[in-house]
């Protein structure tokens, strides 16, 4: 009743532990999906629930573990999306989300009893949407600070 897809496509991960105090993670997925068969209005379409066929990620950051800068941190990552159709068919057309970088900053500093840190998500300013056949604008540039003391 639902019809039939096909789907390819592929993941990667990446997690090293480059030197002392440095950490990467980055990850990268292709997927390619269509409807083969199902109602004429969608056939050889790709389903709007399908997301971005394109998406990667990636973090990396770098913490001072000796020294006088020691339990200081800093951070830098971001996230992609390609174009994303959220409405695909015949009859309605095609909606289509633009494609999104957002990058992300951090810095902390962390002691035996406290640690302070501060962060800026969007730092870039992106405007940016997101959703399944649905189109949800997403926050700009926005900063939180935060402490933590540990008894």
């Amino acid at each position: 009743q639902a019809g039939a897809l096909v789907n390819k496509g592929f993941e990667l991960e990446a997690n090293a532990y480059l030197v002392k105090g440095f950490s990467v993670i980055a990850g990268v997925s292709y997927n390619d999906m269509k409807y083969t068969e199902a109602a004429e209005d969608v056939k050889d379409r790709r389903p709007a629930t399908a997301s971005s066929p394109w998406l990667v990620n990636f973090n990396a950051s770098y913490q001072f573990l000796d020294g006088r800068m020691k339990g200081l941190g800093l951070g830098i990552g971001g996230n992609y999306a390609s174009d994303n159709k959220i409405v695909n068919s015949t009859s309605m057309g095609t909606f289509i989300l633009p494609k999104y970088l957002v990058m992300n900053v951090n810095a902390y500093y962390e002691a035996r009893k406290f640690k302070i840190g501060f962060k800026i998500d969007n730092f870039t300013n992106e405007q940016y949407w997101n959703g399944y056949t649905t189109a949800n604008a997403q926050p700009l540039a926005n900063a939180v600070g935060s402490f933590t003391y540990k008894f």
